[in-house]
């Protein structure tokens, strides 16, 4: 039997975007509904640095606070290494990002990316919003009115808001259902990544950037023992971290000779899955 329901408005996508959105258009008193397919968060190796105008969009939103008393972490330094510069010169030139907050703006913030939006989930529900996880068969008529179906619990439903907003990432559904054009950039090169925990020993406010030999490399901390680690790679080499023992030949890889104390993040463990992805840009020209 369809249920029907009427609210003001519908999210389709329960990540970082749609559950802050979520969050602040309850707490203004308005009726909405997230749709998330999953029935629970899992580790994409993506979406946890928040960049410092990202940081202060949190602060805007009243959710800053919250990130950062559930284990939000600031990174405060930030150096370039690699096979083109000697370590103490990089070092010699290192960016202090803690600079900024006399502009008012606080350094970037990382975060485990389930954890955040386990987090902003339970704040939008807190704030008055609907959150429905396991939605299949989704299917979005948009217009003046438009439609928003699916099946929630074996039960079809449908409803009919106001507004409906695709926060369902870069492969939208909602966008393809709708006609909306996306336009993507070739695939120029692959990123690996993986979350890497017992890497104490290694600075936990430094980021690090920098290219040896064939790779890419970038490091973010979460907390003094975990840091999110990538490596970007030719397109050539796409099965460089293929294979069951892709996550020891990804740490193996940390063990860079123009980064002081790489040691201790290639030593690390590994704390979620190592994948590989295109990092190509995707946009549309008529959102």
């Amino acid at each position: 039997m369809e249920k029907h329901t009427n609210r003001e408005v519908v999210i389709v996508g329960a990540g970082i975007g749609g559950s802050a959105l979520a969050t602040a258009l309850a707490r203004a008193g308005i009726a909405v509904t997230l749709l998330e397919k999953s029935l629970v968060h899992v580790d994409h190796v993506r979406g946890e640095w928040l960049a410092l105008w990202g940081v202060a969009e949190t602060q805007r939103l009243g959710l800053y606070e919250t990130l950062l008393a559930a284990g939000g972490h600031h990174l405060a330094r930030h150096i370039a290494y690699g096979d083109d510069i000697d370590p103490a010169t990089a070092e010699s030139q290192v960016l202090d990002m803690t600079a900024f907050e006399d502009a008012g703006f606080k350094p970037p913030l990382c975060m485990r990316h389930p954890d955040m939006c386990d987090l902003l989930n339970a704040e939008a529900i807190k704030a008055g919003a609907e959150l429905l996880r396991g939605v299949t068969d989704l299917q979005v008529v948009a217009g003046a009115a438009p439609e928003v179906r699916f099946r929630h619990d074996g039960v079809e439903r449908k409803f009919n808001p106001r507004l409906v907003i695709a926060a369902d990432g870069r492969n939208s559904v909602v966008r393809s259902q709708v006609g909306i054009e996306q336009h993507r950039d070739p695939t120029h090169h692959l990123m690996a990544g993986m979350l890497v925990d017992n890497t104490t020993g290694w600075p936990a406010d430094l980021q690090i950037f920098g290219t040896e030999a064939r790779v890419n490399f970038l490091a973010f901390p979460q907390s003094v023992e975990r840091v999110r680690l990538y490596i970007c790679y030719a397109t050539e080499d796409k099965r460089r971290f293929a294979g069951a023992d892709n996550q020891a030949r990804f740490l193996d890889a940390f063990h860079l000779a123009s980064v002081p104390g790489s040691e201790y993040l290639a030593n690390g463990t590994p704390s979620g899955p190592c994948n590989s992805y295109g990092n190509e840009d995707t946009w549309t020209d008529v959102p």
